[in-house]
């Protein structure tokens, strides 16, 4: 993969050298990070048992981006930055070069998907069976919020750089909206049926400093 996506790199540079070209997204829990952060143990490949994923892409996570990606998803109760068991930052978890890389080159991070997790992606315990019943919008709109603040503000003291976050908002046309065959996409959807859902307004109109 390292060279797979460094000669993506070089071909799409050397036909556009303005073009910018990101890091892929390594899939969340799948050894990338080197740590369970549901269990809070590690996660190394069999064949390299002190090493993360990330470590056998060092061109494409050093040199060979003009930014780093990411995807992150976390369970309520896991927004602040940090570790085991308090934290979610897939960014945290980062090997010390990756973080120094983007520190020291300011190379640019964006989070292209991120939200609460549903529970339908098994991150364990999950208190929020859904994110509209009672107070379930305020608590998911106020786990949102604290998330992206805290990626946002405690982030860049660990990596150096400020990062740009995206919501994951889908609109959903799969034909599982009523949970028939079982699906997230509901659970990450803004509106239902043309109005919007209550825990994205109270999320997207407050402040981003709670």
């Amino acid at each position: 993969m390292d060279t797979y996506f460094s000669a993506i790199y070089n071909l799409a540079r050397g036909y556009h050298p303005t073009v910018k070209v990101l890091t892929p997204p390594m899939a969340q829990l799948r050894y990338a990070e080197g740590f369970n952060m549901i269990d809070c143990t590690d996660q190394y490949l069999s064949d390299a048992p002190n090493q993360k994923g990330y470590d056998f892409m060092p061109q494409v996570y050093g040199p060979k981006n003009d930014g780093v990606n990411w995807h992150v998803y976390w369970n309520w109760g896991r927004e602040l930055y940090g570790y085991c068991l308090w934290s979610h930052h897939v960014s945290a978890y980062f090997p010390q070069w990756m973080k120094t890389s983007i520190r020291d080159n300011q190379k640019a991070v964006t989070i292209t998907e991120a939200d609460l997790a549903s529970p339908l992606q098994n991150f364990g315990f999950n208190p929020l069976p859904d994110k509209s019943s009672g107070n379930n919008a305020a608590t998911a709109a106020i786990s949102i919020q604290l998330f992206m603040y805290q990626e946002a503000t405690v982030g860049p003291v660990d990596y150096g750089v400020s990062p740009k976050i995206v919501s994951w908002l889908l609109s959903d046309d799969t034909g599982c909206q009523n949970g028939n065959p079982p699906c997230d996409h509901p659970w990450h959807a803004a509106f239902d049926n043309n109005t919007e859902r209550s825990w994205f307004n109270l999320w997207y109109t407050a402040s981003e400093y709670p």
